[in-house]
């Protein structure tokens, strides 16, 4: 199906048991003051009413469209979108969320006024849904205020910067930020070199989307507003407390990128900083899970932890993450152009 249309952005939405929150998702998009848009609804095997829903959408409007697939979870509808769109750029919307009126508009100027730009970066509020947890509760879960999670106007960069400098400035501040609702990037990017979601990775599989996409685009502009609102629910995947099968994708994404073979400069720095912050969820995580003792031989490997225990490398963290800013600092002093990565010693 050739739906492509210069201008217009791909927003791809994959669905599964939202009948309660889609139609406002799909309104918010609708209400956009840019236009230029198809929706893609990847309906993941849901069991209630929100196909029909949607379906009703888009018998009012030809620029939505329902697609259906066995329950495969939300790396395979996102691919699955990916494969059908038509549209000169890509959004990806969770089916419980929406966003701002504006989102489109804002995004679309900066792309046509910088024509070398390959992605746009904003940030999110959180909308709590108090009748399944409060945000005492989200919060003491995730250690850290939730309210400001998604804020990272505070980022120290330029208005135009590589893929590293800003993942560097995000991972300074620890707001490395990778959820996939949170940019809109060039569709020829994932196109011309196959990169799609890893179906085998149930959490943070965005992380590696966007590792693998930063390794291809050249210059990313951050709009340092909250575009987006993500709506925290009982059911919200991310704030279950199964942090044994979160572990377990944390370690998968750490594999997947340690054997990533890098040669550029800019991108040896980029897998290094995601590998850091990785560590970092890996290590909560761990702390966490109620089978530590079963875990802890194999993320001491997979992490190369000099100490003897985890917990020595935990009570260590705060030094580490210095040295590691540290060599960054060196590196970026002394290096120009390509470099051998086993040339440099690093901390992980």
């Amino acid at each position: 199906m050739n739906r492509s249309v210069e201008g217009k952005i791909s927003v791809i939405i994959p669905m599964y048991n939202t009948e309660e929150y889609v139609a406002k998702c799909i309104d918010s998009v609708l209400s956009q003051t840019y236009t230029n848009f198809e929706i893609i609804v990847i309906d993941d095997g849901s069991t209630d009413e929100c196909a029909n829903i949607v379906k009703q959408y888009a018998s009012n409007d030809n620029r939505i469209y329902l697609y259906s697939q066995k329950n495969s979870g939300p790396s395979v509808a996102r691919n699955y979108g990916l494969d059908v769109a038509g549209g000169e750029y890509i959004y990806f919307l969770d089916s419980d969320d929406y966003i701002d009126v504006g989102t489109f508009e804002k995004c679309m100027i900066e792309f046509r006024n910088n024509r070398e730009l390959d992605m746009i970066m904003f940030d999110a509020q959180t909308i709590f849904e108090e009748r399944f947890l409060s945000k005492e509760e989200v919060n003491k879960n995730y250690l850290e205020d939730m309210n400001d999670f998604y804020n990272r106007s505070d980022v120290d960069t330029n208005s135009i910067v590589t893929p590293y400098e800003w993942f560097r400035a995000c991972f300074a501040i620890s707001k490395l930020r990778c959820n996939s609702y949170l940019y809109m990037f060039k569709r020829e990017q994932v196109t011309t070199n196959s990169i799609r979601f890893r179906a085998n990775i149930n959490y943070y599989e965005d992380l590696i989307f966007l590792y693998e996409l930063s390794r291809q685009i050249s210059k990313i502009k951050y709009i340092p507003a909250p575009f987006y609102y993500r709506r925290f629910t009982g059911s919200s995947l991310m704030t279950s407390n199964n942090y044994n099968k979160i572990l377990e994708s944390i370690l998968l994404c750490i594999d997947t990128i340690r054997t990533t073979e890098m040669h550029k400069y800019q991108g040896i720095l980029v897998k290094r900083i995601f590998l850091k912050y990785l560590n970092t969820l890996a290590l909560g995580s761990w702390m966490k899970c109620n089978d530590q003792e079963r875990i802890e031989s194999s993320l001491q490997d997979i992490l190369d932890i000099k100490f003897r225990s985890i917990q020595g490398y935990v009570n260590k963290r705060i030094e580490i993450e210095n040295q590691y800013l540290s060599q960054i600092n060196i590196l970026e002093s002394a290096i120009k152009g390509d470099i051998n990565e086993h040339s440099y010693i690093w901390n992980r």
